[in-house]
């Protein structure tokens, strides 16, 4: 079965067609949202305006962070043991973090800031998927 942990057609008892249809109406939202975001900062950044970008990218990022901040609390709690790793989806958010800097560093000119930032997501994301003791993955 693909999905195993298929949490709201198992636990919440959702139709497959409702869990599609809340997927794609929030993919509709998302990219709405990006849409507008583009739409509404190109003309501020053509002018030499460049805060707006740089917010947008610092929000992006702390809001991955905070995705990921309950799971040193869960490791606390378990005392380091590690309980449904998906290695699929940390080979892919790895490989995200380290292809973006490396995305940076070809630049011409390198950005610090988010340089730093996808080094400390790189860090963060190995540290929490390769260097723990896993059990019942």
């Amino acid at each position: 079965m693909p999905f195993e942990n298929a949490k709201l057609t198992e636990t919440r008892k959702w139709r497959t067609w409702t869990a599609s249809l809340l997927l794609l109406s929030l993919l509709i939202c998302f990219a709405g949202i990006e849409t507008g975001l583009v739409y509404a900062i190109r003309k501020p950044y053509s002018r030499g305006l460049e805060w707006p970008v740089l917010l947008i990218g610092i929000v992006a990022f702390l809001t991955l962070i905070a995705g990921y901040m309950p799971i040193p609390f869960e490791l606390l709690k378990r005392r380091g043991r590690v309980v449904g790793i998906d290695f699929i989806f940390l080979a892919i958010d790895w490989n995200g973090a380290f292809f973006s800097l490396m995305a940076l560093v070809t630049q011409n000119e390198f950005d610090v800031l988010f340089g730093t930032m996808y080094a400390l997501w790189y860090v963060l994301v190995n540290e929490q998927s390769f260097g723990k003791k896993t059990n019942g993955v």
